[in-house]
């Protein structure tokens, strides 16, 4: 029988249910669950892969447009900065000092925040950034010096390269 528009069950998404993650070792394969060395963490359901190296260096939001073209791993090099929507993807609403999932924390500042490619929609001066303590967002303008978090899509056809 064909489900009906009044027997099918809506979906219920769970806006505090943390997304897989897996964490990518610096040889491109999956490191177990729990591992604190890896340098990069994939989010399979989002299609998303972030460079978790997370340079020392500070940078304004243009410089950090500019490092994100710059950023090459695994072979890869069509990086950019993170967007708003990809960074809260990373954080814990129920953490603080890093506000990030626990799989996450060993390799993520616990201060300090990241800058994003989003744009304040009402200055042309600011953008957005993510703060890694808190987890809250905010603006400021585009001259502060902050970090960098760069991520790529990745194609649905390398995704089991990454889950092997």
């Amino acid at each position: 029988m064909q489900p009906t528009q009044s027997t099918r069950t809506p979906l219920v998404l769970d806006a505090n249910a943390a997304p897989w993650i897996v964490l990518i070792g610096a040889d491109g394969k999956r490191v177990a669950d729990d591992a604190t060395e890896f340098t990069a963490v994939l989010l399979p359901d989002y299609g998303l892969l972030y460079d978790f190296r997370f340079p020392e260096a500070e940078y304004t939001q243009k410089q950090a447009l500019a490092a994100a073209k710059k950023c090459n791993l695994f072979g890869e090099r069509d990086w950019m900065l993170t967007s708003r929507k990809e960074e809260e993807l990373l954080i814990d609403p129920s953490a603080v000092g890093p506000a990030t999932y626990p799989q996450l924390r060993a390799k993520t500042p616990p201060s300090g925040w990241v800058w994003t490619r989003t744009e304040h929609p009402s200055s042309s001066d600011g953008a957005i950034y993510v703060s890694l303590h808190g987890g809250y967002v905010c603006w400021l303008s585009r001259g502060n010096r902050g970090r960098a978090r760069f991520v790529r899509l990745v194609p649905a056809s390398q995704l089991s390269g990454f889950l092997a």
